[in-house]
C-alpha cells in the first residue's frame, strides 16, 4: 500500500480502512484539522475536517500470545471443500462397515453403540441370496437386475471435473453466474452477435385488408395529371389485359379517362372470348387521399398480378428537357403562357428541325392559373418533309360535351422549324405540362431503355423496357417488335409507316395469353392515305412472337416502319425495384401490385422468398408465416 502525501510532502501515512463518511489512517506522522491528503492513484485531494484518535494500553513482556484460529480448514464439517483429496479427515478418520443393511438404516443404531466420536462411517453394502441345493431340486429361473458395473475402486474424495467455466457479471471476486464451456443444462437460443441482416420487404405480397375487400388499391394519386399503362395477368392461365388510363385531379374531384382496355384469354366457359379481367375506378377518402382502385371481374377464384407504368410530373420546375432512345426523343415541357389583353399570346412548347423530324405524339395538361379550369389534350403530328397533319382530342373537368378550351394547341412550320405551340386568349396566365414522344430521323438508329435496379445485369430485369426500332421492307410483312412468349405479355406501340410521300402514325396494342396473341389497331393520322398504308398482325416462331406491319397491296415500293414500343414483362419481380426514368419534370415508374382471390392459390400464402440485400444475387432464404 502506497504512502499518502500530507500537505504536498511525503509522509508515512497509509489508508487502512475506507467508509462513506470517514477513513482510517495508520502512521507516525502527526495530522491536524485542515491538513490535506492526496490519493496516489486517483490524485484526488481531500481536507481533514475532523480527527478521532484511537488510544490503547499495551502490555510489554518477553512474549505475547495471540489466537489467530486454525492454520488450515482440515476437519471442518461445514466447509464445502471437506471432500478434497488433501482432507485428512476423510483419509484417516473414517471407517466402513460391511453389511447387507444400507447406511441410512444402520447409521443411527451403530452411532449410538460403537461409533467413535469424531469419526466418519461408511457402509459397504452387499447383496446376499440363498438357494436350495440337492438331488431332484428344481431351481427356478431368477430375473437378475444389474444395478451397476464397477470396474475399479473409486476414492470417496475424488474430484470429478464437470466442465470449464468462466465467471460472468462479477462483482469484485464474487459472482452468482457462470458460463459453461461445453455442458448445456437446458435448451436455449444463443445469439452470438447483434448483427441484423436486412431482407426484402414482403409486405406488398400479402394484404392486411382482409377478404372483405373486393378491390385492390393500385396507387395513391399525387399530382394534377397522371398517366397509367396497366397490365393485369392471371398467373395460373396467363390470361392478360392491358389498359391505358388518364387521371385528372381537381381540388375536390378525380376524373378517370379509360382510353383503352384489351384482353386475351380463354374467357367464360373455356371459350376463347378474350375476357376482361377487371376494371378501374378512383376513390377519395375522408382525409382527402385519392386512390386508384382495381376491381377484378372474378373476385373469388382468380389471382391477379398487376404491373403499372406510371407517368407523372414530380416537380413544377419550368423548362424543356429531352432524353434520347435511338430515333425517339422523350421530351418533358413545363411552361407558362402569358395572358393576352387583346387577341392571343403564343408560347412554344417544343420545336424540331424539319430535317430531323418525322412526327410526334404528345399529351398536354393545361390549367388556368386563376379559375383552375383544366384541359387534357392528346396531339398526333405527322410530317412528310413538306406538310404536317395534326390530330387532336381534348377533354375538360365537366360532365358534358367539352365546349370551352383552356388554350389552343397548334403546330406550324417556320424557317424550317416545326413548332408545337399553345395560344392563350384569356386574361389569366396558363400553366402547361407536356410529355412528348418525338419521332426523329431513322438514321439515329435503334435503342432500348430497361427499367433495371442498381447493379442488375442487362436482360435480367422483369419489369419493363422501352424500345426504339426501325425496319424497311418491300412487298411483304415488316417486323417492328419481337417479344419472348415466355417472358413478355403486353406491348403498347407508337408506329409510323411511310412510303414515298405517304405516311401514317398508328397506336397499336398487342396482348398475349398462353395460346395466341391479340393485336389491336387504334385510330391513326395519315398523309396521302385513308387506309393508314396497311394493317398489323403477329407471327409466332418458336418462343419468339413478331409484331408485323403488312402494307396494302397498292404500295409496292419500299416501306419504312419506325416504332416506339413499351413492353411489359409477365413476371412480377418484387425483389428488384427498378430505378425510375426521369427527364425534366417527367418521371416514369414501374409499380407492382396483386389481387388474391379468396379461393385462389395465393389466398393462404405463408411462405415468402427473402433475399439478403447485402448478397442480392447470391443468397436466398424462405420465411414461414403462421
Amino acid at each position: 500500500m502506497k504512502l499518502l502525501p500530507l500537505n504536498g510532502e511525503k509522509s508515512d501515512l497509509k489508508v487502512v480502512e475506507i467508509r462513506d463518511d470517514y477513513i482510517k489512517l495508520d502512521g507516525l506522522t502527526s495530522v491536524k484539522k485542515g491538513d490535506r491528503i492526496i490519493g496516489n492513484v486517483t490524485g484526488v485531494s481531500a481536507e481533514i475536517i475532523g480527527l478521532k484518535n484511537n488510544l490503547g494500553k499495551f502490555k510489554i513482556d518477553f512474549s505475547s500470545r495471540q489466537n489467530i484460529g486454525w492454520n488450515d480448514d482440515i476437519g471442518k464439517l461445514n466447509d464445502d471443500t471437506q471432500v478434497t483429496p488433501n482432507n485428512d479427515y476423510y483419509q484417516n478418520l473414517s471407517y466402513s462397515v460391511k453389511s447387507p443393511i444400507t447406511w441410512e438404516k444402520f447409521s443411527n443404531s451403530l452411532n449410538s453403540i460403537i461409533h467413535p466420536a469424531g469419526l466418519k462411517n461408511f457402509a459397504d453394502t452387499f447383496i446376499e441370496t440363498k438357494t436350495n441345493v440337492g438331488i431332484g431340486t428344481t431351481i427356478p429361473a431368477i430375473d437378475v437386475t444389474i444395478l451397476d458395473i464397477v470396474s475399479d475402486d473409486n476414492r470417496v474424495d475424488a474430484i470429478n471435473n464437470f466442465d470449464n467455466v468462466l465467471d460472468f457479471n462479477r462483482l469484485g471476486n464474487k459472482t452468482k453466474s457462470l458460463i459453461l464451456s461445453a455442458k448445456k443444462l437446458t435448451n436455449f437460443n444463443k445469439c452470438i452477435s447483434n448483427r441484423v441482416l436486412i431482407h426484402d420487404d414482403v409486405s406488398n405480397e400479402f394484404s392486411s385488408v382482409g377478404f372483405a375487400a373486393n378491390s385492390s388499391i393500385l396507387d395513391q394519386i399525387n399530382g394534377k395529371f397522371v398517366h397509367y399503362l396497366i397490365q393485369v395477368v392471371d398467373p395460373d392461365t396467363f390470361d392478360a389485359q392491358l389498359s391505358e388510363l388518364v387521371v385528372l385531379t381537381t381540388e375536390n374531384d378525380v376524373l378517370l379517362l379509360e382510353k383503352s382496355t384489351d384482353s386475351s384469354g380463354i374467357g367464360l366457359d373455356n371459350i376463347d372470348g378474350n375476357s376482361k379481367l377487371g376494371s378501374f375506378e378512383t376513390e377519395i377518402k375522408l382525409d382527402g387521399t385519392k386512390n386508384l382502385l382495381f376491381n377484378p371481374v372474378e373476385q373469388f377464384t382468380k389471382d391477379h398480378d398487376i404491373k403499372i407504368v406510371k407517368t407523372f410530373y414530380d416537380n413544377d420546375s419550368l423548362g424543356v428537357t429531352t432524353t434520347v432512345i435511338g430515333s425517339i426523343d422523350l421530351i418533358s415541357a413545363n411552361v407558362g403562357i402569358e395572358s393576352a389583353t387583346t387577341g392571343f399570346n403564343t408560347t412554344t412548347i417544343a420545336e424540331f428541325n424539319k430535317d430531323e423530324f418525322n412526327g410526334l405524339y404528345a399529351t398536354i395538361f393545361v390549367q388556368d392559373s386563376v379559375t383552375k379550369e383544366i384541359n387534357y389534350n392528346e396531339i398526333t403530328v405527322d410530317f412528310d418533309g413538306v406538310d404536317t397533319t395534326t390530330s387532336q382530342v381534348y377533354i375538360d373537368a365537366g360532365g358534358a360535351i367539352t365546349t370551352n378550351s383552356v388554350g389552343v394547341v397548334t403546330t406550324r412550320m417556320e424557317n424550317d422549324i416545326i413548332k408545337l405551340q399553345i395560344e392563350n386568349d384569356r386574361v389569366s396566365t396558363l400553366d402547361a405540362k407536356a410529355n412528348i414522344v418525338g419521332l426523329g430521323t431513322t438514321t439515329a438508329g435503334i435503342g432500348t431503355h430497361r427499367f433495371l435496379t442498381t447493379g442488375q445485369p442487362i436482360g435480367a430485369e422483369r419489369s419493363a423496357r422501352f424500345e426504339s426500332t426501325v425496319n424497311v421492307g418491300v412487298g411483304g410483312s415488316i417486323s417492328f417488335a419481337t417479344i419472348d412468349k415466355n417472358l413478355d405479355s403486353t406491348v403498347k406501340s407508337l408506329v409510323r409507316v411511310s412510303t414515298g410521300q405517304t405516311s401514317a402514325i398508328h397506336q397499336v396494342v398487342a396482348v398475349r395469353d398462353s395460346a395466341d396473341v391479340l393485336v389491336v389497331q387504334y385510330p391513326y393520322v395519315s398523309l396521302g392515305s385513308t387506309s393508314g398504308v396497311g394493317t398489323f398482325i403477329s407471327d409466332t416462331n418458336g418462343d419468339n412472337i413478331s409484331l408485323l406491319f403488312v402494307p396494302d397491296a397498292e404500295f409496292t415500293d419500299e416501306v419504312q416502319v419506325q416504332a416506339y414500343n413499351q413492353i411489359l414483362y409477365t413476371a412480377t419481380d418484387f425483389d428488384n425495384l427498378p430505378t425510375p426514368l426521369r427527364y425534366g419534370a417527367v418521371e416514369q415508374d414501374v409499380l407492382l401490385s396483386t389481387f388474391d382471390g379468396l379461393e385462389g392459390r395465393r389466398a393462404n400464402k405463408t411462405k415468402f422468398d427473402l433475399t439478403l440485400k447485402e448478397h442480392r444475387s447470391i443468397v436466398k432464404h424462405s420465411i414461414l408465416m403462421v
